[in-house]
């Protein structure tokens, strides 16, 4: 006796893979400040994409803006959720801490 083999469609899985959340500019330097602190002549921080995982966070002093030196800068990866994940060097408190409006 033979069994035929019915070639089944794949149908859609109802468990998809999670939405990947596209992190802004505004989304990392919010999240290394938080991790940071906040200088005592905070000017700006900037957040440019290096790549869809990984920034390049720099953040400038009032005083030192002009001559176009950065206080703090890291290289950061962020998850899938947009969250940071890693950074090189390690984001460690070296300011008081701020509170995110």
């Amino acid at each position: 006796m033979s069994v035929k083999v019915a070639e089944m469609a794949e149908e859609p899985s109802e468990e998809s893979a999670p939405e990947k959340t596209i992190a802004t500019d505004k989304d990392i330097c919010d999240q290394v400040m938080v991790l940071l602190g906040r200088p005592p002549n905070f000017h700006q921080c900037t957040a440019a994409r290096v790549s869809d995982t990984s920034f390049r966070v720099n953040v400038w002093d009032k005083e030192e803006y002009s001559s176009g030196k950065i206080t703090d800068s890291f290289f950061v990866k962020v998850n899938d959720e947009g969250k940071i994940s890693s950074s090189s060097p390690d984001i460690k408190r070296r300011y008081p801490s701020i509170t995110k409006a």
